[in-house]
């Protein structure tokens, strides 16, 4: 394997002539070159079209994934789901960028400060939480949430989500949906 430099430019050894080259990128369709000997290759990829017609659904409206331009972060729960813990900020500690949780130190596992984007403001620092629809500023109510129930948690990091929540959303909402709904 290899990768490009800025011009795109590539050199990568090839010991079968009749060997078949896959070139991809994020955002782009595979391609599947054949060598048959030649020592120079120009490669185009083909822009992948099915990809910006996927719908990302942020808070109570759904936007095409190409038109969106927010900051949102859609954490993949199956890869949270065995992690032993009986709070579910702690499972999404170091999976969504920019997401800082703070832990007490105290054996019931509550957290002590949850940061989107760091301390950005000198009042409340909290996000707004939306638990099925339902608008909190308290953090203990999803700290009390079994992870098991959770269905899907998004991440709203930028200012846009105040188009949406208003100014409570000014730190960041974290919208969770649990199975029961």
């Amino acid at each position: 394997g290899t990768t490009t430099n800025a011009d795109g430019t590539f050199s990568v050894p090839v010991p079968n002539p009749n060997a078949v080259l896959v070139v991809s990128f994020i955002g782009y369709t595979n391609q599947e070159v054949p060598v048959n000997n030649q020592t120079t290759l120009n490669i185009t990829l083909q822009p992948d079209a099915k990809a910006l017609e996927e719908v990302v659904v942020t808070g109570y409206q759904t936007e095409k994934k190409a038109d969106l331009t927010g900051a949102v972060a859609v954490v993949n729960l199956t890869q949270v789901k065995d992690i032993p813990a009986g709070n579910p900020m702690r499972t999404l500690q170091g999976r969504v960028p920019g997401l800082y949780v703070e832990a007490t130190g105290q054996p019931n596992g509550g957290n002590s400060r949850v940061l989107i984007r760091g301390l950005n403001t000198l009042g409340d620092p909290n996000p707004l939480y939306v638990i099925d629809g339902v608008p909190t500023k308290d953090a203990q109510v999803f700290a009390s949430i079994n992870p098991s129930s959770i269905a899907s948690v998004q991440v709203l990091k930028d200012a846009s989500a105040a188009s949406i929540y208003g100014a409570r959303a000014s730190n960041g909402v974290i919208i969770v949906t649990t199975k029961d709904g």
